[in-house]
């Protein structure tokens, strides 16, 4: 149950370690069960949180609730919104499906219950804990559901970015209007043109300086009339409009009025707002203030953004009394030329609607939806993309128009060399592909080497002018055999070996072959055979379409053993010799006397011809003739074994012998024979508690240990979700929860119960055979007996042939009160076990001081409150027991 729960709320995301929350949709969940089962999950869920918190050593309140009123009457869920990383989202999906199994089966036991003979409300309580869980399973695969559809939401099956205008975002991503919609912010900081109009409204700063000092700040009135003081009145206008005029006009009044000796600075201060007004495909159009002296581009920068369909090319300024100007804001983006056209009080700006839009894609500079000309040729439109790129194929341009009656899409395939001038048209989409480099003339390198990459091909070009030296190849590769892989001018692929060591040793020779343009050398891994079947694997399935009739596919087996049996390419001229050193050579367990190969064969002129399979016996693996021998298609050769081979038979004897050590054996050699060679027993031997141990065994008692590990987490889940009996459930649950983080944490002995004494007399004709792995431990004789389980105090005492079970009971505390009295037994040196079931009246005092011997174990047994959901549990504790009994009884010696 704890593993189901912190399942549930770790990886679902349910737990938020910080605000300690869960998911609205599990908390509905939780509210649907009875209050017992209710107060169960959430006592799981805060230990849950708690085990999060302090993994992450981050503080949590650890105090677990005692009963019902001490849980909160509402939980806080996490905001439902709240989206989660693809990683955590696949880990959410795995934990998800592990979940639903868990419930299935836990649903599937809770109903062989409903067979038993039970009370009304036994099984009342059985048909709610089943509909409980059915719940749950609903619940999960809703959630499996929506993790599913946001995976498949999220999935880009575009496999590029769609096209976007040109030019937009530089419009689009400045600064927008600011102090509402119809004001853009004064900038005062641009250069001041030399034709710069004044009027009213304009400030200026003016300093004098010489024979009198002041200065001062006027603003041009709305009569155009400037308020000088000691000057008098000034007409603006006077001798013109412009800054530079007035100028003139402010230093000869000045020189007039205050004589020769004061000179004059005159500047421009805070300029005068002007209104302008903007319409069409603007995002926010009409009247707009802004600063006079501002260009219509400072404006455009400013203006709020420009709707997606607009022409950039055909920007027009209207303005009272003079001719309408077109501005082509592609000669500013793309060539960097500003007009230097000033905003005057009155203008319209209008934006119109694009006429003529091509869109190209691929291989260009800038791929982009271009506004072009009227009579825009192809040649101008990659020159608007910015030209191709580097890896461009010119000759092969795809453009895709729709027709004049605009019913169908029509496609032309251009040549630019030959189609430069080509006019394009309104809704015209171009595409320029890369180049190909199937035909490129390299030669690729792959697999266990240092640079695994292509390289140039040149005529002549051999092996040993690729691979230099030992140094390129990895420390793994297999420097006896590699592959070729080679394809013609039609396709068809073929396959060329070679023994890197014998191009190494003899550079130019025949074993150095000459390389094709498109060859892909393979170097295999001389270690891995996974590496190598995956490294092989592409190209046996390359041949297997080069199969032709009566001959099969070019592709050759070996089996037995070698080293890495398997299919390998039947190359040209194959022999068996090759195949062998395909497989990687034999092994030390190859019988090379005969072997075996199996040719299928058919004749193709018979009239009712059918596949045949010879078994050819071939002589000797080291014979000149045997190696030689070609090999046919879909042949499979067969290395045998030696027979009775093994690599090494060893058992380890140690203990009290007289030579202890490690001893090789023969096949069905005995236990009886191998003890004779250790030299027998020494005077201080303990026979009776001999510990021999085998490795299959282990293994066995792995997987029953398992086995109960997973009966006992089973249990512990029926436990906590049953409703009934919650004191007793809870206290089970501990200890079935102590029980099994003792178990995890056994090991397992694999220990096998024998008389060795009686093994190894010289009578003895049915000695067991030994086997590679076993070990044998002889202890010296032991003086005591121990006590351990449900007593006050497990310890061991010394061997008194006067004092019964009960006794050494008692020299240990006596019983606790969880103790098991009537299910007491005994672990006898030799790993047997002794209870009141194979034993009649052993507890008596006569019949326990008989029985018992020094190197004992006596246990006592837990005594759990019998109930429906507890005999699966208390059988596990009696398993738990004996291996903890038996792994304390063999590290007694």
């Amino acid at each position: 149950m704890k593993k189901l729960l912190f399942l549930c709320f770790f990886f679902w995301g349910f737990v938020n370690v910080s605000a300690q929350d869960i998911s609205p949709k599990f908390k509905s969940f939780l509210d649907q069960l009875p209050p017992a089962q209710r107060n169960l999950v959430l006592s799981e869920y805060q230990s849950a949180v708690s085990a999060v918190v302090s993994n992450k050593n981050i503080p949590a309140n650890s105090a677990e609730p005692k009963d019902e009123s001490s849980f909160p009457s509402s939980l806080p869920a996490r905001p439902q919104g709240e989206e989660l990383s693809p990683d955590k989202r696949k880990a959410q999906l795995l934990a998800l499906v592990e979940l639903e199994s868990m419930i299935e089966q836990d649903i599937e036991l809770t109903m062989q219950e409903q067979d038993e003979e039970l009370s009304v409300a036994d099984k009342t309580l059985i048909l709610d804990r089943i509909h409980d869980l059915k719940q749950a399973l609903v619940n999960i695969r809703t959630l499996q559901f929506e993790i599913i559809k946001q995976e498949t939401r999220e999935l880009d099956l575009k496999t590029e970015p769609d096209l976007l205008p040109f030019g937009f975002h530089v419009f689009n991503h400045s600064h927008s209007l600011q102090h509402g919609k119809n004001y853009v912010r004064a900038d005062n900081n641009f250069a001041m043109p030399n034709d710069y109009k004044i009027g009213p409204g304009d400030l200026l700063e003016i300093q004098l300086y010489g024979q009198e000092e002041a200065q001062y700040t006027l603003g041009i009135g709305r009569n155009g009339i400037l308020q000088f003081p000691r000057v008098g009145p000034l007409n603006v206008l006077e001798k013109g409009n412009s800054f530079q005029a007035l100028k003139t006009l402010i230093n000869e009044k000045v020189k007039e009025k205050l004589g020769e000796g004061v000179a004059v600075s005159v500047t421009l201060g805070e300029l005068r707002q002007i209104n302008v007004f903007l319409a069409g495909e603007f995002k926010q159009p009409g009247l707009k203030v802004v600063t006079a002296g501002s260009s219509i581009f400072n404006l455009l920068l400013k203006c709020g953004g420009i709707n997606e369909i607009a022409s950039l090319r055909s920007l027009v300024l209207r303005r009272a009394g003079t001719p309408a100007q077109t501005f082509d804001l592609y000669d500013l983006l793309l060539k960097g030329e500003r007009s230097s056209t000033i905003l005057e009080d009155g203008d319209v700006i209008f934006m119109p609607t694009v006429r003529n839009r091509v869109w190209i894609k691929g291989e260009v500079m800038r791929p982009a939806i271009y506004e072009a000309s009227d009579k825009a040729t192809l040649s101008e439109v990659i020159e608007l993309s910015g030209g191709f790129s580097d890896r461009a194929m010119r000759s092969s341009i795809s453009l895709q128009r729709v027709s004049d009656q605009g019913d169908y899409m029509s496609l032309k395939s251009l040549d630019f060399n030959k189609d430069s001038e080509f006019l394009i048209t309104n809704g015209d989409r171009i595409e320029i592909f890369p180049v190909s480099d199937s035909s490129m003339k390299a030669i690729a390198l792959e697999g266990e080497v240092e640079l695994a990459k292509k390289y140039e091909w040149k005529k002549g070009i051999r092996i040993s002018d690729l691979i230099k030296s030992k140094s390129y190849y990895s420390l793994e590769a297999d420097m006896n055999y590699a592959l070729i892989r080679r394809e013609n001018s039609q396709g068809k692929v073929s396959t060329l070996s070679f023994s890197p060591n014998q191009v190494l040793s003899d550079p130019g020779s025949v074993d150095d072959l000459i390389l094709l343009p498109l060859d892909k050398l393979i170097i295999l891994s001389r270690t891995d055979s996974e590496k190598r079947e995956r490294a092989i694997r592409p190209l046996l399935e390359e041949l297997r379409y080069e199969a032709e009739p009566g001959l099969g596919v070019p592709i050759v087996s070996i089996l037995g053993m070698v080293h890495f049996p398997g299919d390998y390419p039947l190359t040209k001229n194959m022999t068996v010799s090759d195949l062998l050193m395909a497989g990687g050579g034999m092994t030390g367990a190859a019988y090379t006397v005969s072997s075996e190969l199996s040719r299928q064969s058919v004749d193709l002129n018979s009239s009712s011809s059918s596949a045949t399979i010879a078994h050819l016996s071939l002589d000797s693996l080291l014979s000149k003739k045997t190696l030689a021998l070609q090999l046919r298609s879909k042949d499979i050769l067969s290395v045998k074994p030696i027979p009775s081979w093994t690599e090494s038979n060893i058992i380890e004897i140690t203990g009290e012998v007289r030579f202890p050590g490690s001893y090789a054996f023969q096949k069905n050699e005995t236990l009886k024979s191998v003890f004779e060679r250790a030299g027998g027993f020494t005077d201080s031997a303990f026979p009776k508690g001999a510990v021999f141990t085998r490795k299959n065994l282990i293994e066995r008692e792995e997987e029953q240990k398992e086995r109960l590990i997973a009966q006992l987490e089973t249990d512990l889940a029926n436990i906590s979700l049953s409703a009934g009996s919650g004191e007793t459930a809870l206290k089970a649950k501990s200890v079935a929860d102590s029980l099994l983080s003792k178990l995890k944490g056994s090991k397992s002995m694999g220990r096998l119960v024998l008389n060795l004494k009686e093994q190894v007399t010289a009578e003895n004709e049915n000695s067991i055979v030994v086997r590679d792995g076993d070990r044998l431990f002889v202890p010296s004789v032991p003086y005591e007996i121990s006590v351990m389980g449900e007593v006050q105090f497990a310890t061991s005492h010394l061997f008194n042939d006067k004092l019964n079970l009960k006794d050494y009971i008692l020299r240990s505390g006596g019983y606790t009160a969880n103790a098991d009295e009537n299910r007491v037994f005994a672990v006898k040196a030799d790993g047997s076990v002794l209870t009141k079931g194979n034993t009649s009246s052993w507890f008596n005092s006569k019949d326990s001081r008989e029985n018992l011997e020094p190197g004992d174990v006596i246990v006592v047994p837990i005594n759990l409150e019998k109930g429906k959901w507890m005999e699966t549990l208390t059988s596990s504790t009696q398993i738990v027991y004996q291996l903890a009994v038996a792994a304390a009884a063999v590290n007694s010696f």
